[in-house]
């Protein structure tokens, strides 16, 4: 890609910012606040080519912050969440494509930790349980197969690329 950037305003503290794709659709908007300390607080809006938002958020310096939320190009929300440091932290929602729930989990300074639940493209659970510190904790979990990946493309990965492993206190239970 290749951008143009118009600054619409400024002053002291403040910088407003459209950029425009080559061929001239809006692709960010950009307002940046200087902040006490010098670092600049910027809040973004990308957005998909046929003009809908592609995602919402705040940085501060380099670092993701707050809330953000992604949205698939039909306009469908595709994840909701927020940061801290750059790193996933607390709650977490993704959708599949058609608008369904695919998942929700809880983040700890970007490691998952605390309940989680997985839904199939119909609406049916088929993965919930608790991580703690990035580990499969108790529940049931869908754990993706190394010898039959899910295919990226795809908003539903098929049967086969998951197995199916029941935990209690971290340990597989058989």
């Amino acid at each position: 890609m290749l951008f143009r950037s118009i600054e619409w305003y400024r002053d002291a503290d403040t910088i407003r910012t459209k950029y425009f794709e080559k061929n001239s659709w809006l692709w960010c908007e950009r307002v940046a606040t200087r902040q006490p300390d010098g670092r600049l607080k910027e809040a973004y809006r990308y957005y998909h080519e046929n003009k809908q938002l592609r995602a919402v958020g705040d940085t501060l310096g380099d670092q993701a912050i707050g809330s953000w939320t992604h949205y698939f190009d039909n306009g469908n929300k595709d994840c909701a969440g927020g940061f801290l440091d750059n790193e996933y932290h607390g709650h977490w929602t993704h959708w599949y494509r058609n608008g369904q729930k695919f998942c929700e989990q809880n983040w700890v300074n970007g490691v998952s930790d605390g309940e989680l639940t997985i839904w199939a493209e119909d609406g049916t659970v088929i993965a919930q349980g608790t991580l703690k510190e990035g580990k499969c904790w108790d529940g049931t979990f869908r754990i993706p197969n190394a010898e039959s990946p899910a295919d990226q493309d795809s908003d539903a990965p098929t049967p086969e690329s998951f197995r199916i492993e029941r935990y209690s206190d971290g340990e597989i239970v058989r």
